[in-house]
């Protein structure tokens, strides 16, 4: 199959969804698939560059900055992403043919690009849901009730409209679903995280001798 990856981060960020994505490209290419990554970079001197990095195709698009941006510049850059992407990386895209597009939440704004690329190469979609936003901002108390809420939901609305399968991260997680009935209208399974066992290369680290770790137990 050929196999379109969507993510906010990719390698060289050290962001989480950044190795999951990468591990996950890799596995789809140790089985045979041809794997392709789509992914917005704000350090990019070009509008769209193409790359082949442990053997998938990589696509960053130049895109606003998300990184230490304040949080209203950062909801504008990642409200403009899907268009960005599309507009930017059309040519390299149109110019394929994909079997399967997988993206990664956060963020939740890739709904309206992927119901274009669905619509446009007529496959099926995995959205890999990690965070459930706005829920969980509100919950905690970062966001309250409101316009700018009432926003979000939209947009996170959107993107389950755009999934044929919604991977949530926990059992628990389905409960949201549940409650709020949306597990009528979609397919819901958890998917839990994931992890490359082998890794080469890594070389070993001296921080339990800098911060007097030796013989302790140390804790992610």
């Amino acid at each position: 199959m050929r196999i379109l990856l969507i993510v906010v981060y990719y390698l060289p960020s050290a962001k989480s969804s950044a190795k999951l994505i990468h591990d996950l490209a890799c596995e789809f290419r140790g089985l045979g698939h041809e794997v392709t990554v789509l992914a917005p970079d704000a350090g990019l001197a070009s509008a769209c560059a193409v790359s082949c990095e442990d053997g998938v195709r990589v696509v960053r698009v130049k895109a606003g900055k998300m990184d230490g941006a304040s949080k209203v510049v950062r909801g504008f850059n990642e409200t403009m992403l899907p268009f960005i992407l599309w507009r930017r990386g059309r040519k390299v895209l149109q110019a394929g043919k994909f079997d399967l597009i997988v993206w990664y939440s956060p963020s939740i704004f890739f709904g309206p690009l992927v119901k274009r690329l669905k619509k446009l190469f007529k496959c099926p979609s995995y959205l890999v849901l990690r965070d459930i936003f706005p829920q969980w901002a509100i919950d905690t108390g970062v966001m309250k009730e409101g316009v700018v809420s009432r926003f979000f939901r939209v947009k996170e609305m959107e993107q389950y409209e755009a999934a044929d399968i919604i991977g949530v991260q926990s059992p628990g997680n389905l409960e949201y679903f549940s409650k709020n009935g949306l597990s009528e209208r979609h397919h819901i399974e958890v998917l839990y995280n994931w992890t490359k066992l082998d890794e080469e290369n890594i070389p070993p680290g001296n921080y339990r001798k800098q911060f007097g770790l030796n013989g302790k137990v140390v804790f992610f």
